[in-house]
């Protein structure tokens, strides 16, 4: 018998084992981008959207816990399996546990952390004002290792392919390996970079006080694109398909169609604008220095309803499919219907509430110059 094979089986076996091997590529790079997706983190996803399911919607009652044991509490709560980690004016990444009410640890860093952390593999992620960005242990709150930058970082960092990436305040992104901490890749421009990165397919996008969206290959760190928008942008980019959506401090809210890589609108507010967006259904939801929150279409840029509040709104506002959740620099918290823009419900707080706040089922955590627990 002879062990020959006709050349066309041959191919057609080829040509199968070669569509195998790329279905399996595919199906592997998309399980880690939901991975990146499902990791705690600021605005609750990488893709930035400020969206968390609940079984039963905050309602703002009872405050059931608030703890002042540090200066203030700016960095936004993030939680992973019952535990809230969040970083304090007064240089500490705190673990605490919400079913107990209490702390679990504190790890110290030598100035103020207002990044938010990463909870990624079992490890905490943060950077700090005293130019480091920390690896913990989630348990303990034991150091792995840190990486010295050379300026301050507001930047909170996200997760891709094992990759930490995080902007600083020395006009770099950077990213590295998760269990290192070793540079894989850096990229510079020309300004701060204030906002935090944004995962877009296997792409970065972040924003920079050069007056730019960067668009960066998350892999290796190359540039991708970068679009003009002519405003300082502080805030972070949220996703909704293909359009990245944020603020400028320049008074400005704009749309940009990623694949084009083009301005789709640009619409004027009443001031600057630090808070992120919060995306829900067809519209974004953004706070402003002048006390407004907006809600506007993504695609067209209309102002669907206005909120005036009465005082500047650095917070950025969150959602649970069908509220928005967000506080204002006079200690006032709020409750909106995302579709009218009435107000539900308001709590008043001897404080001023900077933090994005963390919906966990009937909970509602943010920070001020407490860490607020709402039931």
């Amino acid at each position: 018998m002879s062990d020959f094979i006709p050349e066309k089986y041959s191919q057609n076996w080829l040509m199968q084992t070669e569509s195998l091997e790329a279905l399996t590529r595919k199906l592997e790079h998309e399980l880690r981008i939901s991975q990146s997706e499902q990791c705690a983190c600021f605005r609750g996803s990488a893709s930035r959207r400020g969206e968390y399911s609940c079984n039963e919607e905050p309602k703002l009652n009872t405050l059931i816990y608030h703890h002042y044991q540090h200066l203030a509490v700016n960095s936004s709560p993030v939680m992973h399996e019952g535990q809230i980690y969040y970083g304090t004016e007064d240089g500490y990444i705190i673990s605490f546990d919400l079913m107990r009410l209490r702390e679990n640890w504190r790890s110290r860093t030598k100035a103020r952390v207002k990044a938010s952390p990463l909870v990624y593999r079992n490890r905490v992620y943060s950077g700090s004002f005293d130019h480091n960005f920390y690896c913990l242990d989630t348990k303990t709150g034991f150091p792995r290792w840190s990486f010295q930058t050379t300026d301050w970082i507001f930047s909170s960092a996200l997760a891709f392919e094992d990759l930490i990436i995080f902007g600083g305040m020395d006009k770099t992104v950077y990213a590295l390996d998760f269990k290192t901490g070793k540079e894989v890749w850096k990229y510079k421009a020309e300004g701060w970079f204030i906002a935090s990165p944004t995962l877009w397919k296997d792409k970065i996008v972040i924003g920079s006080r050069d007056k730019h969206l960067h668009i960066i290959n998350a892999i290796d760190g190359k540039p991708a694109n970068k679009i003009f928008i002519g405003d300082r942008i502080h805030s972070t980019a949220a996703i909704h398909e293909d359009i990245a959506v944020f603020g400028t401090v320049d008074r400005s809210l704009y749309a940009i169609d990623l694949r084009k890589g083009e301005i789709l609108w640009k619409a004027d507010v009443g001031g600057p604008v630090v808070s992120s967006p919060c995306i829900l259904n067809n519209t974004m939801i953004i706070g402003c220095r002048d006390g407004s929150l907006y809600c506007l279409n993504i695609e067209t840029g209309n102002k669907d309803w206005v909120l005036e509040t009465g005082a500047a709104i650095h917070s950025s506002p969150v959602s649970d499919g069908k509220n928005i959740y967000f506080g204002n620099d006079a200690g006032r918290i709020y409750k909106v219907a995302a579709d009218t823009g009435l107000v539900l419900q308001t709590k008043s707080t001897d404080d001023q509430i900077r933090s994005s706040a963390l919906i966990s089922d009937s909970r509602l955590i943010v920070g001020g110059i407490w860490l607020h627990i709402f039931d």
